[in-house]
């Protein structure tokens, strides 16, 4: 297991390694995710987005949250790697810890196309 410190503006958080596959940093803006299938947009209005990808694998991503999510909720979200069309994954909280008021989400995919497997495999292979 590693760890690595990654840096949001003045905030600084340490993530531990919970997987073994290859990941990247993956820099995700995300304005309007939905948690078990509800909207969380109206209770964060803000010009900020409320859900930030850290890092991306082809099974999963880490994201940083100012909305709390619980083991087992399913997050949606439009994803967007480099110039390839943008997509809208589902994926699974698997682990959850808080940060500076923040809260950090694991979270493994639970519905791609293998097309969109392949895109996250080649980024990751592209930007280690």
């Amino acid at each position: 297991m590693t760890s690595n410190i990654y840096k949001n503006g003045q905030y600084v958080y340490k993530v531990i390694e919970k997987r073994y596959g290859k990941r990247a940093k993956f820099d995700l803006d995300i304005y309007y995710p939905r948690i078990n299938d509800k909207s969380i947009y109206k209770v964060y209005k803000s010009s900020d987005p409320i859900m930030k990808g850290i890092n991306i694998s082809s099974t999963g991503i880490l994201l940083l949250s100012k909305a709390f999510a619980k083991v087992g909720d399913f997050i949606s979200f439009s994803m967007k790697i480099g110039d390839r069309p943008s997509f809208w994954c589902m994926a699974e909280v698997k682990w959850v810890s808080e940060s500076n008021s923040y809260y950090l989400l694991g979270c493994e995919f639970f519905s791609l196309t293998m097309g969109q497997i392949n895109i996250i495999k080649e980024y990751v292979k592209n930007n280690k």
